[in-house]
């Protein structure tokens, strides 16, 4: 269930990405917020264009996705993120076929990056 407002979503993109070309004396302009209805969990796409110092334009789009995590008191505490990526392997016949080698490859990184408890309970379900 959706838990933010546009007016969240904007403070939040505000606060982090707007924050990061403001602080290179980028300006920024937000044309547009969209929730992307049917997606669970809830997600946004943020449109916005920059202008950087020597005059010269981007435009660019960004997702937050709503998360959350359980307070030691056992409330949902709940926030915005990217949502995490994931290239796709090539030529595989199936989604399953494909999850079997992100699964692979998954687990080669976690030696490094263990799950998450949130990331593992996604992977429960890929099968």
């Amino acid at each position: 269930m959706r838990q933010f407002t546009r007016k969240d979503v904007e403070d939040d993109f505000q606060k982090f990405w707007g924050a990061t070309y403001r602080a290179s004396g980028d300006t920024i302009t937000i044309n547009g917020i969209t929730w992307l209805s049917g997606v669970t969990p809830p997600l946004w796409r943020i449109d916005f264009s920059t202008v950087s110092r020597a005059g010269h334009r981007y435009h660019a789009e960004v997702l937050l996705i709503q998360r959350y995590r359980v307070t030691l008191q056992g409330r949902k505490e709940f926030y915005l993120t990217s949502p995490d990526e994931q290239a796709l392997p090539e030529g595989c016949a199936s989604a399953k076929e494909e999850n079997v080698l992100l699964r692979q490859r998954r687990e080669a990184e976690q030696v490094a990056t263990p799950l998450t408890h949130e990331e593992s309970q996604l992977w429960a379900c890929t099968d």
